[in-house]
């Protein structure tokens, strides 16, 4: 069975919002001088995507303590108060507030015109019901610091009047809010954009992630485990590390890693936890602390779940689990989601003493998969799923232990226990790059040297070889860069375009409305929409359990990461939308009764998958109560003849006798008629009535009796570009036409169509050498026994007949008529009717 691999289809739609600190930054960049404005263009100019650039903590300017004076009622306002207050300038200001909470002698935060808070309110002097207003005293929520009772901000005494605000609130940061794309997993850290920043004003970072040595903290001089066995049994993780850490006093985080974590929107839980957080924000590196008493059977598997296994994530929901996804587990049960979320079974809360802190590196696809099926989304999981750094993951854990140990105390062992099927890192990934190369794909002139430089300040490792360089690949890149293209996009982005400000582009562009797949979908829908359909939009990806309806297996179109469970496949038909669009409508009563849809569909035919451009049609009966107009009804006739016209705009013949009976759920048995096939003929016409049941039951139908026909026609986009005839103009004859009727006798098994088309070729053969044309032959009636039945069947053809040059004799015509008689009586044996002397006649109305 085939099945359609989306992978990271997700990722490449989206992007991941991540919030970098300044201050934070400069832990990693201590040279970084430049404001939040400077490194938003430096990372813009990067291709890094910010946001929004949000204040930390109190503006500098304008702002300073001030002492309420006195207060009085406002003489037009219940709940407004004129105060006196004082912030050491000349005299003190009146301000106009609506809080109640202070009192005479209070220390306040106090706005002064020209000021501009954190939430973008601009200060300035102004009038509030009569009473001028010099400013605004603050609350803590306008001034975005934390704690705080609701109204005015009340401040220490010990703080001189006039002093700036700044001074007392010093913690002042700037935090940037990134859009980080599927491809840059490395930057969504602080070390990941300190790299960056690094690069842009050619700044050195402070450590070396890849000298884990440099780590150093306090051990117990030994190997006390606290587990007795670690087991790596799943194929989807590179490497497991386990560090033990004993006696340690888990409590309420420093003020400082509190502070840190609520400035980039994460949530202080403990001590122990909030440095596996602060550590993946820091470093990319997700981390998971398990509470090493809960550990039961003192052993950890990483393996894959077992079928009817469940488990209680920390954020208290039960999930089932599959076979397909990977779980931390003890002896006895799962206690991490891998990659995704721990469960309550193994928390670290207050009452921890002993802890077993996780360092991974899980394949990406696995935790993704796993992470949508569950429909929970983590920070973890979003990191691990675009790719971590194995050759850190040392420095990151070693790092966590120290922290840990800093903040909670406790001794840990002298090294981890270690469970890995590849080694930490891997051997440098090597590119052959040429200076002719970049310089093609770039479009302007540059110096080797220029080229260099800026890919060794990316972090790339360049040796010179015969005509260009070999480039070592940095770790945290290997997942993004892995071609000379890749590296040529990686000098254009850090060297810039201002070179290229002049140059043409170098490509070739086709005009769509060139593209005859193109042309066709639009001359279709024209078609469609003149003669009264409404057009739809639906998904291509549908679901399945609806497309087994369209008659056709759904297995081979089934896509193996769905994005969401109802669309499961690839569609291979566009009916079930349409029906389905059909459907709501008549519930809501909108009075629109035909829908039509052009798209793509991909329909598996003789071992092969084709992917076809696509019309579908829908037409049902109106029974709206109370319409003066009556509709037209739908029959299979007037949706054949719909088929026959889109088939025309695409230059497919469709003859009549072609159709033949199809069996498909989609529609109403003995009334449901195809012509062609997509594998041989390059295209599927199919039409008739719909099936009443198969529409309620999948579709929501109402089952009110109306009546839905419709039909698809599908062409492979190859058949469109097959040269076209060109279409002549015939000139409208001068001269009268000759009408004339013939009857015949036909054995009942022989179709009437058949018998008109072989007419028409008979004149079609008689008439090229004399000048006459055969305007049309046309069946106008047909009476006797059924096509099963047996005996001969009665059928009425009239023949026009006409010459440009001058007017038909009847001897003419006579000939004519010889000859299709003669042919028809030699193909099918049949007999001009005995009854009628003149079968073939001739008169003013042309009837016999």
């Amino acid at each position: 069975m085939r099945k359609f691999l989306l992978d990271h289809f997700s990722e490449m739609i989206s992007s991941l919002a991540v919030k970098i600190s300044l201050q934070w930054l400069k832990r990693w960049l201590p040279d970084l001088s430049a404001d939040g404005d400077g490194i938003a263009d430096a990372l813009t100019s990067l291709g890094i995507e910010v946001e929004e650039i949000i204040g930390i903590g109190v503006p500098r300017k304008h702002l300073a303590v001030g002492e309420v004076e006195s207060f009085v009622q406002h003489p037009r306002a219940d709940r407004l108060r004129l105060c006196r207050v004082s912030v050491g300038g000349e005299k003190p200001l009146q301000i106009v507030c609506g809080a109640s909470n202070f009192a005479i002698g209070d220390r306040v935060p106090v706005a002064i015109p020209g000021c501009l808070l954190p939430n973008g309110a601009a200060i300035g002097a102004t009038v509030l019901r009569g009473e001028t207003s010099e400013g605004m005293l603050c609350s803590a929520e306008e001034l975005h610091l934390s704690g705080g009772e609701n109204g005015i901000l009340i401040l220490d005494r010990r703080w001189p009047i006039g002093t700036p605000l700044s001074e007392v609130f010093p913690d002042c940061d700037t935090v940037l809010d990134l859009s980080i794309t599927a491809n840059r997993g490395d930057c969504m850290s602080h070390l990941g954009i300190a790299r960056e920043l690094a690069a842009y004003f050619h700044l050195k970072l402070s450590d070396d992630v890849y000298c884990p040595e440099n780590v150093q903290f306090p051990t117990n001089g030994g190997e006390d485990f606290l587990l007795d066995d670690l087991r790596l049994e799943s194929p989807d993780c590179h490497k497991f590390m386990a560090w033990s850490i004993r006696d340690l006093c888990n409590g309420q985080s420093p003020q400082w890693l509190r502070h840190d974590l609520e400035k980039i929107g994460m949530r202080s839980i403990c001590a122990a936890v909030d440095v596996t957080n602060w550590l993946m924000a820091d470093c990319g590196q997700p981390l998971h602390a398990f509470d090493g008493d809960k550990i039961r059977g003192r052993v950890l598997r990483i393996r894959r779940a077992i079928d009817g296994e469940s488990m209680v994530a920390l954020n208290h929901r039960k999930y089932d689990l599959r076979s397909d996804m990977m779980v931390v587990a003890d002896g006895e049960r799962p206690l991490v989601i891998a990659g995704t979320m721990g469960s309550v079974d193994g928390e670290v809360d207050g009452s921890t003493r002993n802890i077993v802190l996780e360092c991974a590196a899980f394949k990406g696809a696995a935790i993704q998969v796993t992470s949508k099926k569950l429909g929970l989304i983590s920070d973890s999981s979003q990191r691990f799923a675009r790719g971590v750094d194995v050759a850190a993951m040392d420095y990151c854990a070693r790092r966590a232990v120290k922290m840990i140990i800093e903040v909670c105390g406790g001794r840990a062992c002298t090294k981890p226990q270690v469970a890995a099927a590849v080694e930490s890192g891997g051997k440098n990934l090597a590119i052959a790059l040429g200076g002719d190369f970049v310089r093609k794909n770039y479009g302007a002139a540059v110096e080797d040297e220029t080229i260099e430089n800026s890919l060794r300040s990316l972090h790339f490792g360049l040796e010179k070889i015969a005509g260009g360089w070999s480039v070592s690949v940095p770790p945290f890149r290997r997942r993004d860069v892995t071609r000379p293209i890749d590296l040529v996009e990686e000098f254009i982005r850090f060297h810039g375009l201002d070179e290229l400000s002049g140059a043409a582009p170098n490509f070739t562009a086709i005009d769509r409305r060139d593209e005859n797949g193109y042309s066709f979908a639009a001359a279709a829908a024209n078609h469609m929409i003149a003669n009264g359909f409404s057009e739809c939009y639906n998904y291509s990806t549908v679901d399945g359990s609806a497309m087994g309806c369209g008659g056709e297996s759904w297995d081979e179109l089934a896509i193996a990461n769905p994005l969401t469970a109802d669309q499961n496949c690839l569609r291979s038909s566009l009916l079930p939308g349409i029906v389905a669009v059909a459907a709501a409508n008549m519930r809501n009563g909108n009075g629109i009764v035909k829908f039509f849809e052009v798209g793509r569909v991909w329909v598996p035919c003789d071992g092969k998958l084709h992917e076809a451009i696509a019309v579908g049609w829908v037409h049902f009966n109106a029974d709206l109560e109370g319409d003066w107009y009556r509709w037209t009804l739908p029959d299979f006739y007037g949706m054949k003849a719909i088929g026959k016209q889109l088939a025309a705009l695409a230059d497919v013949a469709v003859a009549d006798i072609d159709f033949v009976p199809a069996q498909c759920r989609m529609g109403e048995n003995g009334y449901w008629s195809r012509h062609g096939l997509l594998g041989g003929g390059g295209h599927d016409l199919r039409l008739g009535l719909l099936s009443q049941t198969t529409c309620c039951e999948y579709f929501g139908v109402p089952a009110s009796g109306a009546v839905l026909c419709g039909g698809e026609l599908r062409i492979v986009p190859d058949l469109l570009r097959v040269e076209r005839k060109s279409k002549k103009f015939n000139q409208f004859a001068n001269f009268p036409c000759a009408v004339r009727d013939l009857a015949v006798a036909v054995e009942s098994s022989v179709p009437a169509e058949m018998v008109r088309l072989e007419v028409e070729r008979c004149l079609e053969a008689v008439c090229s050498g004399n000048g006459v044309e055969a305007s049309g032959v046309r069946i106008f009636d047909a009476y006797g026994p059924g096509f099963a039945e047996g005996g001969d069947r009665n059928i009425a053809l009239r023949l026009t007949l006409n010459r440009s040059n001058g007017t038909l004799t009847e001897e003419e015509i006579g000939e004519i008529f010889d000859a299709v008689i003669a042919r028809l009586e030699t193909k099918f044996q049949i007999r001009r009717k005995d009854s009628a002397p003149n079968a073939a006649v001739s008169g003013p109305s042309g009837r016999p």
